[in-house]
């Protein structure tokens, strides 16, 4: 029994290169479950695990599913450019979910429309499947091992020529209670230094617009079933939740979950 208080970097701003899953930071929070007998998953049913399209709440953009294959040979598992943090850890904690390269799975990601996260900087979600040799629960727990010295990152980011830095400091959440699944939940949330209108850290005189810091939530949640993996990050709770049903719906329908 536990207690323990980048899928993709979505970087086309700083905000969205500070604001990963893998890359960024989990603080975990197990729930006791009862034994599952599941069975082991195909590439076809991991991909069924991930929720189409159009059954997605609004969004600006929804990029095709690729496999875990894919997105480590395309680079898609390491920090964003310029992106560093301290500890060197809290931006790469794919390494303790494992060796990506060889695993099953895929990855979804996009970014939700202003209309269903008014509030929110930063709108990018990824939902992410895995098949992890040894189980799920051991890479959660060697996440979570890791994740407990992340509790306050420093981070820099390389503008081009301007570099802004911030803190991103990680919470733990109530796991969402999933009847035959291990659940952990936590909120990221990143602020970053204002720069002024020259990219500089205020040297002359900012402008309005750069006055005040960035600040990035993200809601994270993790699903374990048997070897299965659900990486979920979304930018708020309420999509978060939806995201954490959905996924793990699909996830019993394909893989005859009986429940001891």
């Amino acid at each position: 029994m536990y207690k323990k208080g980048k899928l993709i970097a979505l970087a086309t701003t700083a905000v969205a290169a500070a604001a990963v899953l893998i890359g960024g930071s989990v603080y975990a929070s197990n729930v006791d479950t009862p034994a599952v007998v599941a069975k082991q998953l195909g590439s076809a049913e991991l991909m069924q695990v991930l929720v189409p399209d159009a059954q997605q709440p609004a969004s600006s953009s929804i990029a095709s599913p690729i496999t875990i294959a894919d997105a480590v040979a395309a680079h898609l598992f390491e920090p964003a450019p310029g992106l560093t943090s301290s500890p060197s850890d809290c931006i790469q904690l794919n390494a303790a979910i494992g060796d990506l390269g060889n695993m099953v799975g895929w990855v979804q990601t996009g970014e939700r429309d202003a209309s269903v996260a008014p509030a929110s900087l930063f709108r990018g979600f990824t939902q992410a499947v895995f098949q992890v040799p040894g189980g799920a629960n051991a890479a959660i727990d060697r996440v979570a091992s890791i994740v407990n010295g992340c509790g306050g990152a420093t981070i820099s980011i390389d503008l081009g020529g301007a570099v802004q830095t911030g803190i991103s400091k990680f919470s733990e959440q109530a796991g969402p209670a999933l009847s035959g699944a291990t659940t952990y939940a936590f909120t990221q949330v990143t602020t970053l230094d204002a720069i002024d209108a020259y990219g500089t850290d205020t040297e002359v005189e900012p402008s309005p617009s750069t006055t005040d810091p960035e600040v990035c939530t993200v809601q994270g949640a993790l699903i374990g079933v048997g070897d299965t993996l659900i990486w979920l990050q979304e930018p708020t709770y309420e999509l978060l939740s939806a995201a954490t049903k959905d996924t793990y719906e699909r996830l019993q329908a394909v893989s005859d979950l009986t429940v001891k």
